[in-house]
């Protein structure tokens, strides 16, 4: 994917609050797993905002699924994660990392509520 523009062959989507989210595939030498990331990059200080980017036409069953992040930036949330079960950006789970709150959690959105 070219660097500087948003994600091609993603859905983008928002639940909770504030303005949409503003990803983009960015370089980033130093990525064990290639030189190009995909970033939020919006800087929204909105509480309960979850942006996602979710691979479109992705589906499989018993798979093990890895991912590396790194928090470069955010005041409100410092966090990333893997999304299953997607129905759409108010439906699904999420395993997420919160650097800030040095935490790991399973949520469910439902609605666009996260329990």
């Amino acid at each position: 994917m070219a660097t500087g523009s948003p994600p091609s062959e993603f859905s983008i989507g928002l639940a909770g609050g504030g303005p949409p989210p503003r990803w983009l595939v960015l370089e980033d030498p130093s990525s064990p797993a290639g030189p190009r990331v995909l970033a939020e990059t919006s800087r929204d200080r909105t509480n309960a905002r979850f942006p996602v980017a979710v691979v479109e036409g992705f589906e499989a069953r018993d798979v093990r699924v890895t991912a590396s992040f790194r928090p470069v930036d955010g005041r409100v949330d410092q966090a990333a994660g893997l999304v299953v079960r997607y129905r759409d950006a108010r439906n699904y789970y999420v395993a997420r990392a919160n650097a800030l709150e040095d935490n790991v959690r399973l949520y469910h959105l439902v609605n666009g509520r996260r329990t």
